[in-house]
């Protein structure tokens, strides 16, 4: 019966390690789409001058990037409750959505090359805390785990 136990809570803390992880993923995805969203709306602004609510409509996925910024365009407040980004980040991603749209296309171009340097900069933090981080939050639920185990033979 320990055990069956002890293995169960290995199982559970080993979850809750993963799941504990999960956010570096997450941020690391939020990015990526901010990202691509950035670029292609530099594009469209520059080349093909469609409006902000054509290029939102065309977002697809059900990342949560996507569903915010559709959420904002069309409630005009953000909705956004998620753990894995900070306060700053969270203003500064609500600061970009209120300022696209709003300018002359020159400014608009400007404005967006900016935000594509530090977009690129964060994501690849990003891509290094979750290469960093990911494994070691599993290993280290594992290992609670291992030792809560070997406590309850």
């Amino acid at each position: 019966m320990n055990l069956f136990f002890g293995i169960v809570l290995l199982i559970i803390s080993t979850f809750v390690g993963y799941v504990c992880s999960s956010k570096f993923s997450d941020r690391q995805v939020f990015y990526l789409d901010f990202l691509n969203f950035n670029k292609k709306l530099k594009q469209e602004v520059a080349f093909k001058q469609s409006t902000i609510l054509t290029i939102v409509n065309k977002l697809n996925n059900n990342s949560d990037f996507n569903i915010t910024t559709k959420d904002f365009f069309s409630k005009n407040e953000l909705n956004f409750n998620k753990k894995y980004l900070t306060e700053e980040e969270k203003n500064y991603f609500y600061d970009y959505l209120r300022e696209i749209g709003k300018t002359e296309k020159n400014y608009q171009i400007e404005y967006l090359n900016a935000t594509n340097e530090t977009l690129t900069l964060k994501q690849k933090a990003c891509e290094e805390d979750a290469k960093k981080y990911k494994k070691l939050y599993i290993k280290i639920g594992f290992l609670i785990g291992l030792i809560l185990l070997i406590l309850v033979l």
